[in-house]
């Protein structure tokens, strides 16, 4: 979890679908994380910066209970924003840098963005890692017009442009590194992507909302609202999320009070499973829209922020079960004052401390001889 300012706080873990959170076993003052993936045994890596200062990359092959610290020694520099993991090889992206990838734990890094001797993919949008094969939405270096989905085996060097059809949308702000606009079902080896049409034109291809394949990335069908019985004209597809036999998007659109709808579909991407499942959502229009929409087997999880400064919510939804707020279990049981990080630390440090409720704080700082700073 971060702060408002964009300060780590710490990663913390759920084991019964967000009824209760816990600290995992990093300590924010050895390692301050940026952003982080998984794999698909459960690795987890983070990217951010070390004790020493220096660019570095967690890993924990027990679910965040034991953490090792990597600082990185060559080949990375900047701030990637992206990771994806895929059989221990990390690939790291962002603004104004290029696809890197690493296959010691993050310690060193190599170029990885060729399509050809000439070419090389940049203005890197969103990387993932699917099966085999890493995903990234990009661009060409040296053709502005190939923009979209690229691919590439794990054992590979070059990458493959996947064709104009395959624009997945593109991700903007500062939550770019964390929304999800692709998933994969694995039960049916079909990935599913946000498609957004980059020449709107008045046909048939502006009302393409979902772009779907099943030979991963070589060909793609796509999906209209009225297909997914998706009865309101307005409002953008703008996350995805797979929750058991249903395919959760978040619909930006202001027809409903209180934010964007979250619709479920049948994964099979057809008519006859459509659900609004914020229906009966509370909430004003001041407050910010469900974000950050992830799911497990079982249970989906939205992030929000409601229109007290104080008061952030965790939206749950259960296959057919409907939303509920978990907002009250994340208020802190009483005052917490948190160890400073970075520590040691020149010229800055951060102080957080968690209230059970609004209040006015007087925060002073002392030196070792106790004088007030």
């Amino acid at each position: 979890t971060t702060s408002k300012s964009g300060n780590f706080n710490g990663i913390i873990y759920s084991d019964d679908e967000g009824e209760t959170w816990n600290r995992s076993g990093l300590n924010p003052a050895e390692f301050a994380a940026y952003s982080f993936t998984t794999q698909p045994d459960g690795t987890i890596f983070l990217y951010g910066i070390t004790a020493a200062f220096k660019l570095g990359f967690a890993k924990s092959d027990d679910l965040g209970a034991t953490w090792t610290i990597n600082n990185v020694e060559s080949g990375l520099s900047g701030n990637p924003f992206f990771i994806a993991a895929n059989s221990n090889i990390l690939l790291s992206a962002g603004s104004g840098v290029g696809i890197h990838r690493s296959t010691d734990d993050g310690l060193t890094w190599e170029p990885f963005g060729a399509i050809s001797e000439t070419e090389e993919i940049e203005g890197v949008q969103k990387i993932y890692a699917i099966e085999d094969y890493f995903f990234a939405h990009a661009e060409n270096s040296e053709n502005n017009d190939a923009q979209g989905l690229y691919r590439i085996h794990k054992d590979e060097s070059q990458w493959t442009f996947l064709g104009d059809t395959t624009n997945v949308k593109s991700s903007t702000g500062t939550t770019r590194a964390v929304t999800t606009d692709l998933v994969f079902d694995k039960e049916q080896n079909r990935i599913i992507a946000i498609w957004e049409n980059p020449f709107q034109s008045g046909g048939p291809d502006d009302d393409k909302m979902l772009a779907y394949s099943d030979d991963f990335g070589s060909t793609w069908a796509y999906k209209t609202k009225a297909d997914l019985g998706d009865s309101v004209a307005s409002g953008e597809y703008e996350e995805l999320a797979l929750l058991g036999d249903k395919l959760l998007i978040v619909v930006k659109d202001g027809v409903q009070t209180g934010g964007n709808r979250v619709i479920a579909v049948n994964k099979n991407l057809d008519a006859n499973g459509f659900t609004n499942t914020t229906v009966n959502f509370e909430g004003t229009s001041e407050e910010k829209r469900v974000r950050l929409l992830k799911a497990t087997n079982t249970t989906a999880f939205g992030y929000r922020e409601l229109s007290d400064p104080y008061r952030k919510a965790i939206f749950t939804y259960s296959n057919g079960t409907g939303v509920s707020n978990e907002d009250e279990n994340l208020k802190p049981a009483g005052f917490t004052l948190n160890q400073n990080y970075p520590n040691p630390f020149n010229p800055s440090t951060n102080i957080t401390f968690n209230l059970p409720q609004a209040s006015q704080v007087s925060l002073k700082v002392y030196n070792m001889l106790g004088q007030e700073v």
